[in-house]
């Protein structure tokens, strides 16, 4: 069994401060419970999770230089490989608000541009770390004057040189993403639903949606539809699996666990295993705060509740 060395890609990374409030309310005066600040962006929580599970991986990307002290800090702290483009300005902050109903609300924050040469530099970067990767993983949104066609361009080269290139985006980037054919996207409900222009709601729903965006060329849709279950579609297969009911506690992270996950679990060529790991991982990031996994009991535990089936519609 020969394990894949990851890299995770975080082109706009975030400084995520968690809030929690007993019955949040607009146009009132709200007093919060507890706080948490987190050095995130989705890749970086990718990488994370990765790290937890065991995984090699590199984290790159762009990081602001103005207040990069606090991932400097995580990333020395849980013994994180840092190779990010560091770039002139602030990283985000994306303020995320947790309301004991499990309801979560999402204020987002721009962050800093990128210039020509920071581009130049990370793609660079990222053929270098081809040598000795064999995964890439985009995950989030971009910088504000970023065009998608450079990131699509990445996916196609590091393809063109044998690699696993994984998608996690929304919008336009997603969009775009497509024609790249990467080895795995993971949307939800809500972004397959824009990118296809049709609304998915049923599980057969999802699985024809997935089913058409892998005749498109994507060797493989991770499709995750909540409480409903996580669909994994390619041309071989199309497998459900259902996580238990759980009270959320905080949803921030999970489609990261998902991914993070997924991937890890490749390496064992077992596709039940595989779907199932990214089930539990994601279920397990629903019922914390926070990003990572504490043990490898507590993803065992969670492991004996996952469901997976063939799915025929």
């Amino acid at each position: 069994m020969k394990q894949t060395k990851w890299v995770t890609v975080t082109l706009n990374p975030a400084i995520d401060l968690s809030a929690t409030a007993n019955g949040f309310a607009v146009n009132q005066v709200n007093t919060v419970k507890e706080e948490q600040r987190d050095a995130a962006g989705k890749g970086i929580n990718v990488g994370r999770v990765l790290s937890d599970l065991g995984a090699q991986v590199t984290l790159t990307g762009f990081l602001g230089r103005n207040n990069s002290e606090l991932f400097e800090a995580m990333f020395k702290q849980r013994g994180l490989n840092n190779n990010f483009v560091m770039v002139a300005g602030t990283n985000r902050t994306n303020i995320k608000i947790h309301d004991s109903s499990g309801d979560t609300t999402d204020i987002n924050f721009n962050g800093f541009a990128v210039t020509q040469d920071d581009i130049k530099l990370l793609h660079k970067r990222l053929l270098k770390l081809a040598n000795t990767h064999q995964g890439f993983i985009f995950s989030g949104s971009l910088p504000s004057n970023l065009d998608p066609h450079i990131v699509v361009s990445w996916i196609k080269a590091l393809k063109s040189l044998g690699k696993k290139v994984v998608l996690d985006s929304s919008k336009e980037m997603l969009r775009q993403g497509i024609s790249a054919k990467p080895w795995m996207i993971k949307p939800n409900e809500t972004e397959i639903s824009e990118l296809l222009g049709k609304p998915i709601i049923t599980v057969s729903e999802g699985a024809a949606a997935a089913m058409e965006l892998v005749n498109q060329g994507v060797d493989n849709v991770l499709l995750s539809m909540g409480e409903k279950g996580l669909i994994w579609v390619n041309q071989k297969q199309v497998l459900l699996s259902t996580p238990p009911v759980l009270k959320p506690v905080s949803t921030v992270g999970a489609g990261d666990s998902v991914v993070a996950a997924f991937c890890w679990a490749s390496q064992f060529n077992q596709p039940s295993k595989q779907l199932a790991n990214a089930t539990a991982m994601g279920a397990l990031a629903v019922s914390q705060t926070g990003v990572g996994l504490s043990s490898p009991a507590e993803l065992e535990a969670m492991l004996k509740q996952i469901e997976v089936r063939e799915y025929k519609a």
